[in-house]
This record gives structure tokens, sequence and C-alpha cells, in this order.
């Protein structure tokens, strides 16, 4: 059945993904329960095309309602991606999700910081102890995986460059470092404001050994939890979002940072 056929894919192609994109993959997945167990041989366009009626409207068992389109397409994608895995294999004789068009909707334009709003989140952040990595987040455009996998050991202050070797990823009750998604490593350039954020970042890393004495268990990161532990991506978002409901900002979030440098940049 489909479900036999998505485990043999993912164990011949685990060794390739992330822990993120599996996690991923298996969590759309979940959203699959309706025609997962059927027989390849009777699977038929209009099981996955119901499938996807029954999302746009209903939502699946585990999940808070009805789904976005691009949640749908991704099912979609992922459906069709076993199918053409199976096809190749000659499991199954044909790849019914290309019948089927998934729901389109409008796409969402990315909604970057004005430049009056940034001022006000990095004025708000300054109050807090993610100051210093809401104006490096800013500074550098760095995605939020970055931004917490960042290392001192990254940093070079005479040549003025932060090496981006790797990311924190993260799924439900695990953390953990990895690499790059190309296995590349690329060199930022640092502005003064970057630096100065580095150096405000240093203090207060100091605070925080000063604070926990003992218990500091000082991994290296530059943002580091309170206690010098892995810095936590999601942990870093809802720092943001917390912080720009307090300005009273309706953009919000790590993304719409690098959104507003990449624009800023242009």
């Amino acid at each position: 059945d489909m479900e036999d056929s998505l485990e043999q894919r993912k164990d011949a192609e685990a060794r390739a993904l992330s822990g993120t994109t599996l996690h991923g993959y298996r969590q759309i997945w979940r959203r699959c329960d309706r025609i997962a167990s059927l027989p390849l041989l009777k699977l038929k366009p209009i099981h996955p095309s119901e499938l996807y009626s029954e999302l746009a409207h209903a939502g699946w068992s585990g999940g808070k309602g009805p789904l976005s389109t691009r949640s749908i397409g991704h099912t979609h994608a992922l459906i069709s991606t076993v199918l053409a895995w199976g096809v190749r294999l000659e499991i199954v004789l044909r790849n019914v999700a290309e019948a089927v068009e998934p729901p389109k909707g409008a796409k969402k334009r990315a909604r970057p910081y004005e430049r009056a709003d940034a001022e006000r989140l990095v004025a708000e952040a300054a109050k807090t102890r993610y100051g210093p990595l809401v104006v490096f987040g800013f500074e550098t455009g760095l995605r939020r995986g970055a931004l917490a996998g960042l290392k001192w050991s990254d940093i070079d202050v005479e040549r003025r460059t932060a090496t981006i070797r790797g990311a924190i990823g993260q799924t439900p009750g695990k953390t953990w470092y990895k690499s790059t998604k190309t296995d590349s490593v690329a060199a930022v350039a640092l502005s003064d404001f970057a630096l100065e954020a580095l150096r405000a970042q240093r203090v207060q890393q100091a605070k925080d050994k000063l604070a926990a004495g003992a218990m500091y268990d000082d991994q290296g990161f530059v943002f580091a939890t309170e206690l010098g532990g892995l810095p936590s991506p999601g942990a870093i978002s809802h720092a943001v979002r917390r912080i720009a409901r307090r300005a009273g900002l309706s953009v919000r979030g790590v993304h719409a940072m690098r959104h507003s440098t990449g624009s800023w940049l242009i």
C-alpha cells in the first residue's frame, strides 16, 4: 500500500535528508490517512482529489481546522513524489496524482519591516536580552537557525566577517547543531552596527555567567541561552514576536527581518 511505499522511500533516502525535513514529511503524511492504506492498484485520481477537498474544508484529525492551499500543495507534492518513485520501481503503473490539481490560492507576499518599524523593534528589543540579536539579525539577514547556530569561533573581528558553518535544527522535543543545507560555508560581512551588537552580546553573556555561576555551561554559541546552552530557533522566534507585539507592530518574526535586510540591500 502507499504507506509501505513511503516507508521504503524514507529508508532509501533518509541519509540524504535533514532531521527537520524528515519530520516535515512525517507531519504531512499524517494528513493522508484517508488514502494511505489503500492498495496501490485500486488508487484512482478521485482519492487524492477527495483528500484535498476534505483538508481544505475540515482539516485532518491531528490538525486545528482547515488547511491552507500552501499546506495542501505540500501534501500533493509528497503524494506525487512517492507515486513517481513507485512508477520508476514498477511498484505502481501510474502516478494518479498527475491527473489532479491541488487547490490554488493567492500567493502571500513577504512583508518586510519598514525602516521606522524596524527602529521601533530595535528600541523595544533593547529593553530585553535579545537586543543584540535583533540588531545583528537586521544587519546580516541570517535565518533564525543560522543566528542560533552562530559560534564565537565563527567571528573574525579583524576581518569583520562571520562565517556561517551550520545552524540549529529543531523538531518537537529535540534541538541539535547541523551543517548548512548544502554543507557550504559562507562568510558574511559585518557592519559597524553588527560589530557593536556582538560587543553588547559579550557583555550580556558576562552577566549571564555571573548570574548562573557554576551552572553556566559555555558551549560557545553567540546567542546562547541564559545558562550557556544550545539556543532554540523557536525560542528566538517567539521572543522576537513577543517584542514586536509590545512595540505595537503588525509585522513580526525573524524571517520578516531577513526580508527587510534584503530589501534595504537592494
